[in-house]
């Protein structure tokens, strides 16, 4: 979780994907992550590509991630979204 705050609020991930894919494994290895949370914004053609090369890339390397889209969102998470999250964190464990 750490590492996806810093992504996001540190803007680590300007640039090409290549670059964020780096900063992400960076930020892996720092938290020894056991999974990555991809969210993206449904239509945003060029994060759902970035998003299934990290997938891809990951899974190679054998951390596993769950790979989700949606819209803007200003409340609590919807209920859908939650249970494939902690379905995600269930099976990390």
């Amino acid at each position: 979780m750490e590492a996806l705050v810093h992504y996001i609020y540190d803007n680590l991930g300007g640039g090409a994907a290549v670059y964020s894919q780096q900063i992400l494994e960076n930020e892996v290895k720092k938290v020894n992550a056991r999974g990555l949370v991809l969210y993206g914004v449904i239509g945003c053609s060029f994060q759902s590509v970035d998003k299934e090369m990290w997938c891809n890339y990951f899974h190679q390397k054998g951390i596993p991630s769950i790979n989700l889209e949606g819209a803007f969102q200003t409340g609590a998470p919807t209920g859908q979204l939650m249970t494939r999250v902690k379905a995600f964190i269930e099976m990390l464990s």
